[in-house]
């Protein structure tokens, strides 16, 4: 065996482990919903990751910043999604 070989096949082998920690990493489930702002009445898109279940949290609006209430209920799959202003 070359000197060169045995750093081939071990670089081969980091991209073979690479390569099988991004395959068995789990994904977020991302998908996107449109919406209206409650305040300002413009359509925005919000991303939304299933994968951490039922949520609320807030936001600001990206055209008038005002907060916005996003409560997403989820089972992973389907999903609902409820906007309203902070004090709704």
């Amino acid at each position: 065996m070359t000197p060169n070989e045995g750093v081939t096949a071990t670089r081969e082998q980091q991209v073979i482990k690479h390569y099988t920690l991004q395959v068995t990493r789990r994904r977020p489930m991302l998908e996107t919903q449109d919406y209206q702002c409650p305040y300002c009445g413009e359509p925005v898109e919000a991303v939304l990751d299933l994968s951490a279940g039922d949520q609320q949290y807030i936001e600001d609006c990206p055209v008038c910043c005002r907060p916005i209430v996003f409560l997403l209920e989820t089972d992973g799959q389907n999903w609902h999604l409820d906007v309203r202003g902070e004090n709704d």
